[in-house]
């Protein structure tokens, strides 16, 4: 398998199997290419239209950004991706500072406000000189890419200034059936129940599963925190198509978008599937197999995401080696 490094306008990636990669990551394997970063807009269209921006907590948004009218606002969005949500947000709120970070720059396709900006950062590296500089901190779907996703939760805290906002959300690596339980990781080819995206997925969990599954580790990490005054997490089920009878034009509209969006993360997976020693006649057949089901919407399953907000309270951070 060729491996070609290289820096282009976004950082430096590396080139493997036609697509791009962060080479600044032993462990986020999706793509950090213009294609992934489509799919990516494409799911933040879904997570918009069915959670909202700000997952449903716009006034504890709107008073965490506007508790000194003399101070610009600051808000970090962690693990930014395709820059969507930065964006978004820079939009809606045009009086606050936006910054995304992530291993590889985007290349966003739509115009960027002046008040948005993105820089190249390793979240799971210090952010010492970020101390109490943001009323709002977003991280969506950066679980693969952190060593330590609890620490990231405590350490986070330092960089919010009291009573602001931090809002987590991740998809989980597992289908749900229609009558919202998950589907078997264990079935196997040939056998009633087996799904070819679910068997894709199984390979991802089994290389991936201990940072895939941090989402459910949330309340857990979110209670014991001595810096967070209240927190909710949340689950969506999102159907992957509109089977589901009676749909709202919005939600059937979210529908079909997470039905591509799905179609896309199959692709996406190949590298990976390479990686792990599938050949690749076998990785065309469960592709097209999956994508097929995707299409046809057979079986018919719902995506479950993960989504959580948390409060800033006034207690002064204290790294934990000075804890210790």
């Amino acid at each position: 398998m060729l491996n070609v490094m290289k820096i282009n306008d976004q950082g430096l990636v590396q080139e493997r199997d036609g697509r791009l990669f962060s080479s600044q990551s032993d462990l986020y394997w999706l793509p950090a290419d213009d294609e992934e970063f489509d799919r990516l807009g494409c799911q933040h269209r879904v997570l918009t239209t069915i959670l909202g921006l700000v997952y449903g907590v716009d006034e504890l948004v709107e008073k965490a950004i506007n508790v000194d009218p003399e101070t610009t606002p600051a808000v970090i969005d962690i693990g930014t991706g395709s820059g969507h949500w930065a964006i978004d947000f820079a939009n809606v709120h045009p009086q606050a500072s936006v910054v995304g970070v992530d291993l590889v720059l985007p290349n966003p396709k739509t115009h960027v406000p002046n008040n948005c900006s993105f820089s190249i950062r390793d979240a799971n590296l210090p952010f010492e000189e970020y101390r109490k500089s943001f009323n709002v901190c977003h991280m969506r779907s950066i679980d693969q890419g952190i060593h330590d996703y609890e620490d990231l939760l405590y350490r986070v805290q330092d960089i919010l200034k009291t009573n602001g906002v931090l809002l987590l959300s991740s998809g989980d690596i597992q289908l749900y059936t229609e009558d919202f339980q998950p589907m078997s990781f264990d079935t196997k080819e040939g056998e009633p129940g087996w799904c070819a995206t679910q068997a894709i997925l199984r390979q991802v969990w089994m290389n991936n599963g201990k940072t895939s599954t941090s989402k459910f580790k949330w309340e857990e990490w979110l209670a014991k925190n001595p810096y967070i005054s209240s927190y909710k997490i949340c689950d969506a089920y999102i159907p992957i198509g509109p089977w589901v009878p009676g749909l709202s034009d919005k939600h059937a509209y979210a529908a079909k978008l997470m039905q591509t969006n799905t179609i896309q993360l199959v692709e996406a997976f190949r590298p990976f599937l390479l990686s792990e020693g599938y050949d690749s006649a076998t990785i065309d057949r469960l592709s097209t197999t999956a994508k097929t089901e995707i299409s046809q919407m057979k079986p018919r399953v719902y995506a479950r995401w993960r989504y959580a907000w948390a409060v800033r309270n006034s207690v002064e951070w204290v790294p934990k080696e000075s804890k210790e």
